[in-house]
């Protein structure tokens, strides 16, 4: 759960669902050795937590071909810290606002933490930012 809490942050913005997240895994730090192999998805959970969120949103038309490739190199991403989300501009408008994302460009973002990459318009300008977004597991 606590994972799910930690992605519907990165997804919202609200740190709330993130404190939750933290306290709800805080709580555990006592018992998940006995645990045996299903504790891996407590350390799963605790990797989200202890490294800074990538978020990779697409914007586009539903019909549009670039933002299906775009949508496609995101969803491959193994990053165990990643949340994608798929935004039309139709439906999405006022997320999209709240993002600062142009709704009638199709395009990528890859967010790292509250830094988000320039506008991502093709799949290979999109896979080199997320290369880059790599590096910060890296640092941990």
């Amino acid at each position: 759960m606590a994972d799910a809490l930690l992605r519907l942050a990165s997804l919202t913005g609200d740190e709330r669902w993130r404190e939750t997240a933290v306290r709800t895994l805080r709580s555990f730090v006592g018992s998940y050795r006995g645990w045996g192999q299903f504790a891996s998805s407590y350390a799963n959970a605790m990797a989200r937590a202890l490294t800074e969120p990538l978020t990779i949103t697409v914007v586009g038309p539903d019909d549009d071909a670039t933002a299906a490739a775009l949508w496609s190199a995101a969803r491959s991403v193994d990053d165990p810290a990643r949340s994608v989300q798929r935004m039309v501009p139709q439906d999405d408008g006022t997320r999209l606002e709240q993002l600062g994302f142009p709704p009638e460009r199709t395009a990528a973002y890859v967010c790292v933490g509250t830094t988000c990459s320039a506008p991502l318009t093709d799949e290979s300008s999109l896979r080199r930012e997320l290369e880059r977004a790599r590096a910060r597991l890296e640092r941990v």
